[in-house]
């Protein structure tokens, strides 16, 4: 199945996949960036998943550790550039 096949019948049996992976409503919504309301919807049937969730439900079925990294992975802060550095440093060259 290419990335772009996601099926658009039927929803992604989201209690299902967040059921295999042992988590509760509120730990699963907290480990992958939704909210309590919206999963609550979803595992109902009051809402359906839309594109980029169901992408992201489909990837979670079958590597949630890979979501996860994704989704901890912070860069680490750059130092903002000087918008005069060349002042800087010739100021610094003078002392």
């Amino acid at each position: 199945m290419d990335l772009l096949d996601i099926p658009q019948d039927g929803a992604p049996n989201v209690r299902a996949i967040r059921q295999k992976l042992e988590l509760s409503q509120e730990e699963f919504a907290r480990r992958f960036g939704v909210s309590v309301g919206t999963l609550r919807n979803w595992e109902q049937g009051v809402r359906l998943p839309d594109g980029p969730a169901r992408v992201l439900l489909k990837v979670i079925e079958r590597e949630p550790e890979a979501v996860k990294r994704a989704l901890a992975y912070k860069p680490s802060p750059r130092r903002p550039k000087s918008l005069n550095t060349s002042a800087a440093k010739r100021s610094k060259s003078k002392r």
